[in-house]
């Protein structure tokens, strides 16, 4: 037999159960295995434990299937509980059977059009799956800021697979006048002129134009005869370039006729006010109606509050980066049109000028309906419409943390930076501001008495949360470095 030595003991363990903790174990065995002998008997051991990890899955995803088809209460209630046994038990296992090259039950990897991006330098993660019955799981997740996909989710109820374009031209109110977006090339990059007291040059072509009309007539010009569409046998990579792209963006307000107001009523809203309470939210703020064609492109931006985002027809894909990432996807200054969002374009990265994007760790989800992402705030995303008439929904939660502990998430570390870039603007100027924070980037002073009282106003505050004052120099260059130009 082969002995371990005690150096090599693993000392990781899941909130899963016992196979998770044993694959895990493995894992780090197989990582610190010093012969080839070793190697072979611990992978052995490995196989075996993911094959039944993989078995557990499958029982877990039979069971989802019958709670979907279940009509009586008194069986749903046995069968969430058994799913929510089961799953605690599989806390982590998706992770494992994915580093372990193994695709999670009942989600087949299916090929991407040509318009998707892909990294160069990093292949994505794919976000871990979760059936109903999964409550206590994913509000573990939640409370740790960690994204995930709801499958079979009942928050939308009967309007999954139901708002179809056509259904929405029919139900929506007549004199509703829809906010929708223009895009000739199809990437939709959102813009706040009101926001431009920086006084940024901003070109008409460098972002979406903001139309008003019915929902009848959006769906007309989006998806009747007469649109500006490409054939269906065109090539993929050229939706993009081929068609005018229209994404409708519209708050979900009162007047929307009788007939959605039925629909809506149907929501979920005792699940998701639930689930917001357990973790510590605050009050539903909005929910957000998107309506696109196939090629629609959102590129990464992030957002200030919580995000559960529904899918009800066709098929979005979604990739994400973690608040550790902020300064990877270097966003526009706080006082930009854009603010919020990345200045990469990811169709062609400029890593001369952004060679920190290449280190940015992609996560991935492809939704189809019946699906529920949450996207925690300040987590980067970018989005795909994979099909014509893809429809969401986003539920938006606003979540105030009572009080800041350190040392600080990487949450409020996104947070820090933006009050931080906000008090430098509002001491030095706005338009001072930028070229303050540019020579802060590249070491300079202008030798300014006022630009010295600024950084030391600066650093004064920043030493409340961290010590060091070298940590303070990192810090300040990971807040402007490549974002003033």
């Amino acid at each position: 037999s082969t002995s371990v030595s005690g150096n090599m003991a693993p000392t990781h363990r899941t909130a899963g159960g016992r196979l998770v903790d044993e694959a895990m174990d493995l894992k780090t065995l197989l990582n610190r295995a010093k012969t080839e002998r070793m190697r072979t008997v611990i992978n052995l051991e490995l196989q075996a434990v993911v094959q039944e990890l993989e078995g557990r899955e499958a029982d877990v995803g039979e069971l989802r299937a019958l709670l979907l088809k279940a009509r009586r209460q008194t069986v749903r209630a046995l069968l969430e509980r058994e799913i929510s046994s089961r799953e605690a038990e599989l806390v982590g296992a998706q992770e494992v059977l994915s580093e372990c090259g193994v695709t999670p039950a009942g989600h087949a990897a299916t090929p991407l059009p040509a318009f998707c991006w892909r990294s160069r330098s990093h292949a994505e993660v794919a976000l871990p799956r979760f059936g109903p019955g999964s409550d206590t799981t994913l509000e573990q997740k939640m409370a740790r800021a960690e994204p995930f996909v709801l499958t079979g989710s009942r928050l939308c109820g009967p309007s999954v697979r139901r708002w179809t374009p056509e259904y929405l031209a029919q139900a929506y109110g007549e004199d509703v006048e829809c906010t929708v977006f223009e895009a000739p090339a199809g990437v939709f990059r959102y813009w706040n002129e009101a926001n431009n007291s920086g006084g940024y040059p901003f070109p008409e072509d460098a972002h979406s134009r903001k139309l008003s009309m019915t929902m009848k007539k959006f769906v007309e010009c989006a998806f009747g005869p007469g649109r500006k569409a490409p054939p269906l046998g065109m090539d993929d990579a050229r939706v993009g370039q081929d068609r005018e792209h229209l994404y409708l963006q519209s708050a979900l307000v009162q007047g929307v006729g009788e007939t959605l107001v039925g629909d809506f009523l149907q929501f979920d809203w005792g699940w998701a006010t639930d689930v917001a309470s357990r973790v510590g939210w605050d009050e539903l703020t909005s929910n957000l109606l998107l309506v696109g064609q196939r090629g629609n492109v959102t590129p990464p931006h992030f957002d200030e509050q919580e995000n559960l985002l529904a899918q009800l027809a066709g098929r979005k894909r979604v990739l994400l980066w973690a608040p550790k990432d902020w300064n990877k996807l270097y966003p526009f200054p706080l006082h930009h049109p854009n603010d919020r969002q990345s200045q990469v374009d990811m169709r062609a990265p400029d890593l001369e000028r952004f060679p920190r994007f290449a280190e940015a760790q992609a996560f991935e989800a492809v939704l189809e309906p019946g699906d529920v992402l949450f996207i925690p705030q300040y987590w980067w995303h970018h989005v795909e419409n994979l099909d014509d008439g893809c429809v969401s929904v986003n539920f938006w939660f606003k979540h105030s943390e009572s009080e800041v502990k350190l040392p600080i998430t990487d949450q409020a570390n996104v947070a820090l930076r933006r009050n931080v870039e906000r008090i430098i603007a509002e001491t030095a100027g706005v338009k001072n501001a930028h070229a303050l924070l540019k020579g802060v980037s590249q070491g300079a002073s202008d030798g300014s008495a006022e630009w010295e009282k600024v950084v030391a106003t600066t650093r004064d505050l920043l030493r409340h949360v961290f010590s060091e004052t070298e940590v303070i120099n990192d810090w300040l260059q990971e807040l402007t470095a490549g974002r003033f130009w």
